[in-house]
């Protein structure tokens, strides 16, 4: 489980998941985009992105899902700068 939590700092200090670091406190999580099917045949995407925070010593754990039509889709990006908004209004 330590390798993991390690694992999922990294992907927010040094990964992909950079949108979602926080100034205020350490940030924990992974990012995630998906391609959802639709009755009509257009293509809708989910981007996610899940974390907690402070990584260290966890208070917080927040899912930010994010459903929304054509590209550019990504969960870092997009659910992680969410995440991080979010992140910033409980440490002020």
């Amino acid at each position: 489980i330590d390798s993991l939590k390690l694992a999922l700092a990294y992907n927010v200090t040094d990964g992909l998941g950079q949108p979602a670091k926080s100034d205020k406190t350490t940030v924990a999580g992974k990012q995630g985009t998906i391609i959802v099917s639709t009755d009509n045949g257009s293509i809708e995407y989910a981007v996610e992105f899940c974390g907690y925070f402070p990584a260290n010593a966890p208070q917080y754990s927040i899912i930010v899902s994010i459903h929304k039509d054509g590209l550019p889709a990504s969960g870092g990006l997009m659910a992680g700068d969410v995440f991080k908004q979010i992140v910033e209004l409980l440490f002020p």
